[in-house]
């Protein structure tokens, strides 16, 4: 290897089969300093041994489906460039196929390993990646570096193609480095084929961030994960405990239930959705139908076969609560009307769909994702109205907020869109109004907590409860000292 450049590039012809999804091995040979493999060169010496690994990657084919423009009936443009190239080549382009993609890359590292391993005593994770000669002598480690081929640097395999390029890379690695990322690939691996989950994402990160960036990344990562569940916990127990819904709004909740609904349906549509995002989302929608069903009386009325759900309000709503929340929601289903009917005539008339359902789920979920923080609002109003916010949650309203605040931070780090990357940022206004809501509306001192249920009670009536208190304790600091006189007589 030692003739060899670090770096070389080569020009490959492909052939029938290559073209026709085959796979493509490269054969390395290792010989002793100045000597070669080849059989007719003068400096030809046998092979000490030698090593052989695909240049292809077999990839699952994203199947595109047919959209158009529901009113002028044309035809998405990726869709006919690859209905084109069917005719071309005469395959199924539409179908889920599993084609070979070529790597472009070969990096052979040799494994950097001076320790000398007694017979049986080689350490099982080294072990399983050796190979051994006729006389049981363990050979040295080859390590093929694909660990940062990504998705973007494979190049489909098909009958348009005629050549092929390929850098060769020899770069040795030190037994440290080869361990962790050996480990990190398995791991990877097992993890992409357990949850369905792409790692790609996890190794651009690595690939673009300095070390102090990454350790910052797996910090924080962790800490959004315990508040996380912390927020779950804290929500869960507030509900759960929860008998009066006095500053709480209620529409608020039937509407967070259907923009998840929305999504899940939204989810469904799209073919390519993780089953772990969807579980997920499903998740979602069961816990705002259960917090539903504490905020009001849910009764089932049976019409033959079908259940009809009947939504009563609970007393404790009935009061200045409701009727600020009936007025916000007024004029902000007007505005969310004019939202939706807006963003759906411009997805009509500029976006391509597979059918009027989707049409009408899309423009929904474009809805929900762009203008959801909207449904907060509701909930502020009713603070400001009642000048206090000891009803809310606020272990879980913290958890979140500074999860918000965390997932602004990963919005730099993770590829994404940048619609996406913009609805991340627009919850913390809301967050931010909220903590400016808990500083300027204090603790309400007429307001007793009582089994984590706030009730409002008259300034007069405390007084006159402290004052009855503070006479039977002086009634009973009176009766003391007769009680010791009569038991000293005794």
């Amino acid at each position: 290897m030692r003739g060899i450049p670090k770096k070389q590039s080569f020009q490959i012809s492909t052939t029938e089969s290559i073209r026709k999804n085959g796979t493509v091995y490269a054969h390395v040979y290792f010989t002793d300093a100045g000597k070669s493999p080849n059989p007719s060169d003068v400096s030809y010496a046998p092979p000490l041994f030698s090593r052989s690994h695909s240049l292809v990657r077999y990839v699952k084919r994203h199947v595109i489906k047919e959209k158009k423009n529901l009113l002028s009936g044309k035809i998405d443009e990726e869709y006919l460039q690859r209905k084109k190239l069917e005719e071309e080549t005469g395959l199924s382009l539409f179908e889920e196929h599993i084609l070979s993609h070529w790597k472009g890359n070969l990096t052979i590292s040799l494994v950097q390993d001076n320790a000398a391993y007694p017979r049986g005593g080689i350490p099982d994770p080294i072990k399983k990646h050796m190979q051994f000669d006729k006389a049981g002598n363990y050979l040295p480690v080859v390590y093929f570096n694909d660990f940062w081929v990504l998705s973007e640097d494979l190049t489909e395999i098909n009958e348009t193609v005629t050549s092929l390029s390929l850098d060769v890379t020899y770069e040795p690695i030190s037994l440290m480095k080869w361990s962790f990322m050996s480990q990190m690939d398995e791991s990877f691996s097992v993890q992409s084929e357990m949850m369905d989950s792409d790692p790609e994402d996890v190794k651009r990160i690595l690939m673009d961030n300095h070390p102090y960036v990454l350790a910052g990344t797996m910090v924080i990562s962790l800490l959004h994960t315990v508040l996380d569940v912390l927020a779950f916990k804290n929500e869960i127990s507030f509900w759960k405990n929860r008998k009066s819904m006095e500053g709480l709004s209620v529409r608020s909740i039937y509407i967070n239930v259907a923009c998840n609904i929305i999504v899940l349906l939204y989810l469904l549509d799209n073919d390519e959705t993780s089953y772990l995002i969807l579980f997920s989302c499903f998740l979602g929608v069961l816990i705002e139908a259960w917090k539903l069903t504490k905020a009001v009386k849910v009764t089932i009325t049976w019409n033959g076969m079908i259940p009809i759900p009947k939504f009563t309000d609970k007393q404790s709503y009935t009061s200045k609560t409701k009727e600020h929340d009936l007025y916000i929601m007024k004029y902000l289903y007007y505005l969310l009307f004019s939202l939706v009917i807006g963003y759906a005539i411009y997805s009509l008339m500029y976006e391509n769909h597979k059918s009027w359902y989707s049409w009408i789920i899309s423009s929904l979920a474009g809805c929900v994702y762009t203008f959801g923080f909207v449904m907060m609002t509701p909930q502020l109003f009713i603070n400001y109205k009642l000048k206090s916010v000891a009803h809310l949650p606020w272990r879980t309203f913290v958890y979140k907020a500074v999860n918000t605040f965390i997932d602004d931070l990963f919005a730099f780090l993770i590829r994404m869109p940048t619609m996406h990357r913009l609805r991340v940022f627009r919850d913390d206004l809301v967050f931010i109004i909220y903590l400016y809501q808990r500083w300027i509306y204090p603790v309400d001192p007429n307001r007793l907590e009582v089994g984590g249920e706030f009730t409002d009670v008259n300034v007069a009536e405390l007084e006159e409860i402290k004052k009855e208190l503070e006479e039977k304790e002086k009634k009973n600091n009176g009766n003391q000292p007769e009680k010791d006189g009569k038991e000293k007589q005794e």
